[in-house]
Order: structure tokens, then C-alpha cells, then sequence
């Protein structure tokens, strides 16, 4: 089960799609380009089958770091708030189990958090 604007929901599918058109990944807000790969999710919430879009970044941070569940929408802000509350050590070794421009915006994200403190 995955939350969603703060209501539970069921997920009732997920897959790998090769995209035909351009679509915008509902976690980073960047583009899917046609021929880029995605995770879509078909999740039923109040009587409602929606879908939620992931570029394959986004992707592997959901399930490195929130075993796949977590606030759609909210990911990296989600990210975020982990860090400042549990600190980045207790992260460290989950950020070599992300891809390459996952990891370097997941670095970004912890130096940011060093300059604040």
C-alpha cells in the first residue's frame, strides 16, 4: 500500500513501460522523453483508479530507500525530511543502490542540508 495526499490506497498495478509520447514523471517534474523507460503505478483510492508516472530515478529512490511505499508526489521532500530528522549517516550506503542521476541529486540534496547547519 502506497499514501497519497493523505489517504491510504491500493495499489493494483506496476510496470515498466517504454514511453510513446512525452510524459512528466509525478516525482522530480522532469520530463519522460518517447523511448525513455518509466514505472507506472495503478493505485485505487475513494472508488478511483488513478495512475502515478516515475522516471526510472525517481524509481530506484522509492524502493532503495522507502522500500517502494511512500507519499506520492512527496519523494524527494520525503528524502529531505528523513535526512534532517535521522541524519545522512544512517542513508550513506542505501545512496550506491540508486542510479547515477539519482545519486547525484541525492548528493546535491545532503549538501544543501550541510550548508544549513
Amino acid at each position: 500500500m502506497n499514501v497519497t495526499e493523505g489517504e491510504y490506497c491500493e495499489t493494483v498495478r506496476e510496470e515498466y513501460h517504454k514511453a510513446k509520447k512525452r510524459h512528466i514523471c509525478g516525482e522530480c517534474r522532469e520530463l519522460i522523453l518517447p523511448g525513455d523507460k518509466y514505472f507506472a503505478i495503478g493505485y485505487a483510492q475513494n472508488g478511483k483508479i488513478n495512475n502515478h508516472k516515475i522516471c526510472c530515478d525517481c524509481e530506484s529512490v522509492a524502493k532503495t530507500f522507502f522500500g517502494g511505499a511512500w507519499t506520492y508526489c512527496c519523494l524527494w521532500d520525503d528524502l529531505w525530511d528523513n535526512f534532517v530528522e535521522y541524519g545522512v549517516g544512517s542513508y550513506k550506503r542505501l545512496i550506491e543502490n540508486v542510479t547515477p542521476k539519482a545519486k547525484d541529486r541525492i548528493l546535491s540534496i545532503i549538501k544543501d542540508i550541510k550548508a544549513k547547519e
